[in-house]
């Protein structure tokens, strides 16, 4: 497997240097231009340039393919993946990937057998695997008919290069691609327990509820993996139950980042808590028009990602910051809690369908332990319930500024107070507006 980084000379552009990917200076003599290869050369180079501004560059060759019962290297063309537009601090290294054969997958998964299926997405259909050295592993088959499939596909191979191997990330074990991409495929290790959803939501006849211990240790867990993206400067956009896989001990590992996206914040120094804040959204058009927003906190895309997580900036326009993560995770918490769906049905068929937050929120304060703690804990739970309920509100305000970071999250969760930003919430409009 080989990788390309596109490389530049800094004194042309200092504000396109990053440390993480240093330049490679030429050595190649200066020469004089004819007046047509003269304007070639510059359009060239500012094609290049601009192409370099969004970051480094990852080219991906080929896998193996099988023809006429024999492996041989594909020869075609390289596909360039798409360009990292955000700096990653230069600590972090670059993490070497397996490239598997379709043979060495097709073993593994008795050639990708029925029986063998784990689940199924809109990114496709992941199968138990057994390699030849005995590992189990789940194989990622993904959807390469649609150009999406792809763009997917390739977005999860750099970020499985970039992560580093924390112990709540799933880390990629390597990847398998055809010639024309015909077969795309990504390999993981195995998390026994699957998804969260799959353990909250699982009858009591057929295995124990999930208790109160083991659903704050899922809750801490994941927002130690997130902080850890978000100091990557890496927005997963598509936090919930069923991307936080569970190993044999229920230990959590925040997975499927093929729909991430990438902050910049090149030009302004890092935080406390390695987190910038979110600007508020304006209220109104004109107000946008006369306000310049913060490239590096905000950044506008398709919408992507799985409603009912959403953040309300993200859902209705396409805006996403780290703090895009922070409201999907309070749902997350919300629903280790409660036990519920990321909406409430409505009491009576001329009430709409409540999103979860809003439904908690609108709870009576003295009866909302009572009505909101999942019926399968059996009350068994501690004094901490009432915090993990506070801070999920606090990570679904429907302001961004108004989330904590996730590194407060993770403080807060491992003993830090709440009460001073509880209380600053509970006078703030935003909690006001319920009814309570």
């Amino acid at each position: 497997m080989v990788f390309k980084f596109a490389t530049f000379d800094p004194a042309q552009d200092p504000n396109d240097f990053n440390p993480a990917f240093p330049p490679t200076p030429s050595s190649s003599p200066s020469v004089t231009l004819c007046q047509p290869c003269e304007y070639t050369y510059t359009f060239t180079k500012t094609i290049v340039r601009r192409l370099v501004a969004a970051g480094a560059s990852l080219v991906l060759r080929a896998p193996a393919f099988a023809v006429d019962g024999r492996e041989i290297r594909d020869q075609s063309a390289e596909t360039p993946l798409h360009g990292i537009n955000f700096d990653v601090r230069p600590e972090f290294g670059q993490r070497q990937l397996k490239e598997f054969t379709l043979k060495e997958l097709k073993a593994a998964t008795q050639k990708f057998s029925d029986k063998k299926v784990l689940g199924q997405g809109g990114f496709g259909k992941v199968y138990e695997g057994q390699l030849s050295d005995g590992s189990l592993v789940a194989v990622k088959r993904c959807g390469a008919q649609r150009n999406q499939g792809i763009t997917e596909f390739e977005t999860e191979v750099m970020v499985g290069r970039i992560l580093p191997p924390r112990h709540n990330l799933l880390p990629m074990l390597g990847f398998c691609r055809t010639s024309k991409c015909e077969d795309l495929l990504l390999v993981y290790p195995m998390m026994i327990n699957k998804g969260v959803d799959h353990c909250l939501r699982a009858k009591p006849e057929t295995r124990p509820p999930l208790d109160w211990l083991t659903r704050r240790k899922i809750a801490l867990g994941a927002a130690r993996g997130l902080s850890w993206l978000h100091d990557l400067n890496i927005v997963h956009r598509d936090i919930k139950l069923a991307n936080i896989l569970l190993d044999e001990e229920f230990e959590p590992h925040i997975g499927d980042f093929g729909l991430v996206g990438f902050t910049n914040r090149r030009h302004g120094e890092y935080s406390v808590d390695g987190i910038e804040e979110a600007p508020v959204l304006p209220r109104n058009e004109s107000e946008a028009a006369s306000r310049i927003e913060d490239s590096d906190s905000y950044f506008t895309n398709r919408i992507c990602g799985t409603f009912g997580y959403m953040a309300p900036e993200y859902g209705m326009k396409g805006k996403y910051s780290v703090k895009t993560d922070v409201f999907s995770y309070g749902v997350v918490l919300l629903q280790l809690v409660t036990g519920q769906r990321t909406s409430v049905r409505a009491a009576s068929a001329k009430e709409n369908d409540m999103l979860l937050p809003d439904w908690v929120k609108g709870l009576p304060v003295e009866r909302r332990l009572e009505i909101l703690v999942d019926p399968n804990l059996q009350g068994e739970y501690d004094e901490e319930m009432e915090k993990v309920i506070q801070l999920a509100l606090l990570c679904t305000h429907t302001l961004p500024r108004g989330r904590p970071s996730m590194a407060q999250v993770v403080r807060i969760l491992e003993g830090d107070s709440i009460e001073e930003r509880w209380e600053e919430y509970r006078h703030s409009e935003e909690y006001l507006s319920y009814p309570v």
